[in-house]
């Protein structure tokens, strides 16, 4: 690791490792603005604000993304009605003509869901869903959501 910061001591050495840890999640984030998004072929001919206006959009829904995904991968005990709604975690389930869950499962277990509907294959030793499966999933996630949410409120 290169630095300039002073690293003489362990508590200054942890520090550096923290600051490089902390510049993967930023990273990453980009990573699913230019793979996902693909936010630097961006081609808006209208107004500035116009620009300004989906660049904001883009943003807030790549971080709800990448929210998904880390906690996803580092809380295990993590369930998926914390940071779905019911109608968006049982989505994947159906999309996908599996039996759904009678109780909220687990975020993880929900991840790979929606990254088979990105097109991501569960195979035994697989790495873990990659950005774009995870982005195209995410994609279909909302429209699927959508219609679900939809088709729940006419039953009523």
């Amino acid at each position: 690791m290169l630095t300039n910061l002073p690293t003489e001591t362990q508590e200054q050495k942890i520090h550096v490792v923290n600051i490089y840890k902390s510049r993967w999640h930023i990273e990453d984030y980009h990573k699913i603005l230019k793979i996902g998004y693909q936010i630097d072929e961006i081609y808006l001919h209208s107004s500035r604000q116009a620009i300004i206006s989906a660049l904001a959009l883009i943003s807030l829904s790549a971080c709800r993304l990448y929210w998904i995904i880390y906690v996803g991968r580092v809380d295990p005990e993590c369930k998926a009605d914390e940071l779905f709604n019911e109608y968006e975690w049982k989505s994947p389930y159906i999309y996908l003509k599996e039996p759904v869950p009678s109780q909220s499962p687990p975020l993880a277990e929900v991840i790979i869901q929606i990254a088979r509907m990105g097109g991501y294959k569960v195979q035994k030793k697989a790495l873990p869903p990659g950005i774009k499966s995870m982005w195209l999933g995410f994609q279909a996630l909302g429209i699927a959501a959508e219609m679900y949410k939809n088709i729940l409120s006419t039953k009523t």
